[in-house]
């Protein structure tokens, strides 16, 4: 299918493919694949020659690679500045992992490269030629999201765990003894605090700053195939450069991309980034509702499947109602059987057979039937009638009443102040105050929020309530049937420089901290597991003033295996470490302007299997420009036994 962009064309690409080494084997297909994807940006999608740095075997040493990267992205006057141009890094060629002593970007004690063509050589001054280190090419990545924007794709055709090839496959991988020099390439370090980016390896943690495709988990091997026009191809590049000359680039996401490029059993292609749902080389989303999410059905069985579950709230009996993508209403399901992410519907009136859904439906919930996700409100009699008038249309709602309004809402109105989760109190002028009446943000946080909020804007009344609901209800969400307990957390304060900060003992007391207000005070967490199962864990920041919800760790690839490993013998913990080390920058706190004291809440989700809890994340409900937590998930897969999943949360303290 023929991509047609604008015609001033505002794509750029640096694309390498190495196939001949000074002192490594070779390979057969990586140039191949290098001018395939060449081929499709030209043909497909019209980019100039001028735009595109194209490099093979000996023009790819390792210091022009690092020099292209500077010259044609970072300072590249003709791309312009934030301006949302398309930016593509293609490489094709050896990995590999490397042994590197002290290194602050290492969990064990070993990086991941890739290889230029001439790595094992000496350069001019008899030094040994490294290869380019995973932190290398991450830092310069942020260098250059930070010059040009993140609308920044990567793709990696190699691999950096040894393997053997099966049958004709050759593994794209390549043994390196020579350590890696704690201080190689120091002076391309990004020194700037901030969530933790720093990856270990090139799957990297949390990445804001660009797309990236690779073309194996991290520990499997990216092979070379003949195809079947004879020509020596990468497994991952041939499939990738197909698929990407056969869908609407307009119309297809990062997440779709995945899904149609082939995986095989020994190679799982890998897609990580903050913005995976966003459309391909664009900064776009698609336009779905908020409250929507797709509903998929199970041809053999007849069963509905949705990817929603009970770590959100549904339950079984939670109601839905289907929409065709014309928005006519297909049907009425509700929830059979709820698994920690997805959930099984059936018809809610049985004596009304659906059949197959139309392609594209999405369903959304009508009635959460779960009374533990509504807040109850508490207003005086004397709160101001037109505000009221919004927020309770009619008095006395029953739940299930107040459920099964048009926007299902997740808070009612409570008949005291001590039946109450939060009083609204409408104060002088246009401000408004939440008043904590229960709860662990009562203990431990100020007794109030405060917001302001025009007359003619009392319609965003219960949008605000709504996303107070939310935060309320996902701070205190625990498993009460199959927890993990061998978790914890642990809090630090850090000394000495980026990237060699040290962290302290653990400051967290029974998981309350209390820091000074200092400018300069660093702090990282660790993340234990002394379980036998290998986790995937979820840190998020809940800040009660504003009602907002950061995510400060995710694992980066529902493909991957838990970044958390398992313990060995149940005695001696693994560590994740955030903050610090590979876990990345540092994190400060520090007290708003005009406040003495402030407190925050870190909330720790493990699981034994990847969960998508992006949704879980807002921002200020108090901003204008506020829209509700969307949920979109897509694709089918089956409800899983024996799921495990905890949560704990730690409260952190700042006083002057």
């Amino acid at each position: 299918m023929q991509n047609s962009p604008k015609s001033d064309c505002r794509v750029f690409a640096l694309i390498i493919g190495i196939d001949q080494y000074k002192e490594l084997h070779g390979l057969n297909g990586c140039v191949n694949d290098a001018n395939a994807f060449k081929d499709f940006l030209t043909g497909s999608l019209h980019v100039p020659e001028a735009h595109i740095m194209f490099m093979t075997n000996d023009t790819a040493t390792r210091a022009n690679i690092l020099s292209a990267f500077k010259t044609h992205l970072i300072e590249n006057s003709r791309i312009r500045d934030h301006g949302g141009d398309t930016i593509l890094y293609f490489y094709a060629g050896h990995g590999s992992r490397v042994v590197a002593p002290n290194n602050a970007f290492s969990v064990d004690g070993r990086v991941e490269t890739i290889c230029p063509h001439d790595q094992g050589a000496t350069d001019e001054k008899g030094e040994h030629i490294h290869g380019i280190p995973d932190y290398t090419v991450h830092n310069l990545l942020q260098k250059l999201a930070a010059s040009k924007g993140n609308n920044v794709t990567a793709i990696f055709d190699s691999c950096n765990s040894g393997g053997i090839g099966r049958g004709n496959a050759t593994p794209r991988f390549a043994e390196t003894s020579i350590p890696i020099p704690a201080d190689l390439d120091n002076d391309f370090m990004y020194p700037r605090e901030g969530r933790p980016t720093i990856p270990e390896g090139f799957r990297y943690r949390f990445m804001e700053s660009h797309i990236l495709l690779a073309a194996c988990r991290d520990n499997q091997s990216a092979y070379e195939i003949t195809a079947g026009n004879g020509v020596c191809r990468g497994r991952f590049s041939e499939s990738l450069v197909r698929t990407l000359s056969n869908v609407s680039l307009e119309k297809t996401t990062y997440q779709n991309l995945l899904d149609l490029v082939e995986s095989w059993g020994d190679q799982n292609p890998q897609l990580e980034g903050k913005h995976k749902a966003r459309f391909l080389f664009n900064r776009t989303y698609p336009l779905i509702s908020k409250k929507t999410l797709p509903v998929t059905q199970d041809i053999s069985t007849g069963a509905y499947e949705i990817k929603m579950g009970s770590i959100e709230g549904v339950v079984p009996g939670t109601e839905f109602v289907v929409n065709d993508p014309k928005n006519n209403t297909v049907c009425f399901l509700s929830a059979r059987k709820v698994d920690l992410y997805r959930s099984i519907l059936g018809v809610k009136d049985s004596a009304q057979p659906v059949g197959s859904l139309p392609l594209g439906c999405q369903a959304t919930v009508s009635n959460w039937n779960n009374n533990d996700m509504i807040m109850k409100v508490f207003i005086t009699p004397d709160f101001d009638p037109s505000a009221e008038s919004g927020l309770f249309p009619e008095q006395h709602l029953l739940v299930s009443q107040l459920q099964s309004l048009p926007v299902p809402r997740k808070f009612m109105r409570a008949e005291s102040q001590a039946d109450g989760d939060i009083e609204l109190k409408k104060l002088a002028g246009e401000k408004f105050a939440i008043e904590r009446l229960k709860g662990i943000i009562r203990e431990h946080a100020l007794l109030a929020a405060e917001f302001l909020l025009h007359p003619d804007k009392y319609n965003r009344l219960p949008i605000i309530l709504d996303a107070v609901a939310h935060f309320n209800y996902f701070l205190r969400t625990h498993h009460g049937s199959a927890p993990i307990p061998e978790v914890s957390l642990e809090m630090h304060t850090l000394t000495g420089p980026y990237p060699n900060r040290q962290p302290s003992a653990d400051i967290l007391d029974s998981y309350v901290a209390e820091v000074k207000d200092d400018k300069d005070g660093r702090y990282g967490f660790t993340i234990c597991n002394r379980s036998q199962h290998e986790l995937f864990p979820y840190l998020f920041y809940f800040d009660p003033a504003q009602y907002t919800i950061d995510e400060w760790f995710a694992p980066p690839s529902p493909t991957m295996r838990g970044p958390l490993a398992a313990s060995r013998d149940g005695i001696q913990a693994t560590r994740l470490p955030i903050g610090y080390g590979i876990g990345g920058y540092a994190y400060k706190f520090n007290l708003p302007e005009g406040k003495t004291v402030d407190t925050g809440f870190l909330k720790l989700f493990v699981s034994t299997e990847y969960l998508d809890l992006g949704w879980i994340v807002q921002k200020s409900p108090f901003d204008p420009g506020f829209e509700p937590s969307s949920r979109l998930g897509a694709g089918r897969e089956t409800i899983e036994k024996g799921q495990a999943w905890h949560a704990l949360h730690a409260v952190i303290t700042v006083k002057q």
